[in-house]
């Protein structure tokens, strides 16, 4: 008989941070940069020419969002002890999202992952 072999404790953890490396090369390596690469030589497909007869959102708008955001969840953190996260939990966990936002959104919507993800949690 073969020996039940021992799973070290947090290979959960591991695995998570396994799909967090893979997310970030695969979409800045290829998707990002292949992106950027094909935006510059300023032809448009059908999405950017419809995208052309609206205005731009001014980008000062969604810097004081972000900025309101995050100033009010460092008041609530600093002045609430019940959340139980400190300051810089808060930064890092802010900086995180910042990071894989973008390759998230790629993933997202070149798989369609995340309609199939809410499909299958009323299922199961």
């Amino acid at each position: 008989m073969h020996e039940k072999e021992e799973v070290p404790m947090g290979s959960g953890q591991i695995s998570r941070f396994k799909f967090f490396v893979v997310t970030l090369i695969c979409s800045f390596v290829w998707e990002i940069y292949h992106c950027f690469k094909t935006s510059q030589n300023k032809k448009l497909d059908i999405h950017a020419k419809l995208m052309e007869k609206y205005d731009d959102i001014p980008a000062w708008w969604f810097y004081s969002l972000m900025a309101l955001s995050v100033t009010v969840s460092l008041l609530c953190t600093v002045l609430k002890r019940e959340v139980q996260l400190p300051w810089w939990g808060l930064i890092f966990a802010c900086g995180m999202a910042f990071l894989f936002t973008l390759p998230i959104s790629i993933i997202t919507a070149t798989t369609n992952q995340a309609s199939c993800r809410l499909a299958c949690s009323d299922v199961f």
